[in-house]
């Protein structure tokens, strides 16, 4: 859990919403630098008590702003995290 992250995300993530709990919610996963953020989409979607397509759509809008980086695919497969990163230049 990174308080730091979470705190910049407060701060400064431009979007409201179920958007930006989600953001809270992969900074929650992710160390003070922003790596290793690996939850499932399944957890996600548990933790910002959405459904689980709202949690593929608002990642995918994460990806292409650049807040969201995919770092590996998790080898493919179902129950497989994918690992992000989250945008030092944000």
């Amino acid at each position: 859990m990174s308080v730091k992250v979470m705190t910049a995300v407060f701060e400064r993530y431009p979007v409201g919403g179920g958007e930006m709990l989600l953001a809270l919610a992969l900074a929650d996963h992710a160390s003070d630098d922003g790596t290793r953020v690996y939850p499932s989409v399944k957890a996600l979607a548990e933790k910002t008590r959405q459904s689980e397509r709202a949690v593929q759509y608002q990642l995918r809008k994460m990806q292409q702003v650049g807040w969201l980086i995919l770092v590996g695919a998790g080898h493919g497969g179902r129950g497989m995290s994918r690992e992000y990163r989250i945008s030092q230049d944000w």
